[in-house]
């Protein structure tokens, strides 16, 4: 057994340092994103795993969702803005994507994009809480009161013990 393991191993390293490169980075990025770690260094290697090639299709969406995950943490919206369109252009029902950049568009503001992108999220999955949560904020951001106030009840119904939603809900009973 332990030699089997060594030739899958030394096949492993004769397939070419690159190939391990690429998703060895990946990894590494996400590593970083998911323990709290140095968010530049997984921004570093998000890039270099894309830089690299190796991802094709499917495999590079998560690694431009990260990348831009991270870039939305450091406060650089317009490249995490960028790196989520990217992964949907590669999986256009990607509802992470669709959520967070809806987060995006509303830190710069831009609150019928992030309406849009939350939409296009609740169409592919109707139950999402983060993002009928979030339309909701940004509804209300907007002005639009009765819209926000539907997305509220329903984000209750997704998660009846939610606080968030339930001091929201208060503040806009007691105001109306």
């Amino acid at each position: 057994m332990i030699r089997l393991i060594a030739a899958f191993a030394a096949l492993f390293v004769l397939a070419g340092p690159s190939r391990a490169g690429g998703y060895q980075d990946a990894a590494t990025c996400f590593t970083l994103i998911n323990e709290g770690g140095d968010l530049e260094s997984a921004v570093i290697h998000c890039t270099r795993a894309l830089d690299s090639r190796e991802l094709r299709g499917a495999d590079a969406a998560p690694v431009y969702y990260n990348r831009g995950w991270a870039y939305d943490a450091l406060g650089d919206y317009q490249r995490a803005i960028e790196d989520y369109g990217r992964a949907l252009h590669i999986r256009p029902n990607y509802v992470r994507a669709n959520v967070a950049r809806g987060y995006s568009y509303v830190q710069i503001g831009d609150l019928d994009r992030a309406i849009e992108d939350y939409s296009r999220a609740l169409e592919a999955e109707p139950n999402n809480f983060e993002a009928r949560f979030n339309r909701g904020l940004a509804y209300e951001q907007k002005g639009e009161l009765a819209l926000a106030l539907a997305d509220y009840e329903r984000a209750q119904a997704l998660r009846p013990g939610e606080t968030r939603v339930q001091t929201i809900l208060k503040r806009l009973q007691q105001n109306n």
